[in-house]
C-alpha cells in the first residue's frame, strides 16, 4: 500500500511540497473544532488545482493521494 508521507503542521493538518507538487490534507472539525469531519485532500501542481476530494478517513485520502502521485 502506498502512503503520503506528509509534514504535520498542526492537529489535523499536513502538508508536503516537493518540487512544483503541492499536497494537502486536513480534517477541519480536527483542526478547527468545527465543519465536516471528512478529509480533505487538495493536490496542486506547479500552482494548478488538480485534485479537491473528501474522505471519509485520513487512511483513505492518503492512500488515493499515493497513487495519483505516482501516476504523474
Amino acid at each position: 500500500i502506498m502512503r503520503l508521507h506528509l509534514n504535520r503542521l498542526s492537529k489535523g493538518d499536513y502538508q508536503r511540497e516537493v518540487g512544483g507538487v503541492r499536497i494537502t490534507l486536513v480534517n477541519p472539525y480536527i483542526a478547527l473544532g468545527e465543519g465536516s469531519k471528512a478529509w480533505q485532500l487538495v493536490i496542486e501542481v506547479n500552482d494548478l488545482e488538480v485534485v479537491n476530494e473528501y474522505f471519509d478517513t485520513k487512511k483513505q485520502a492518503s492512500t488515493f493521494g499515493a497513487q495519483l502521485i505516482y501516476t504523474l
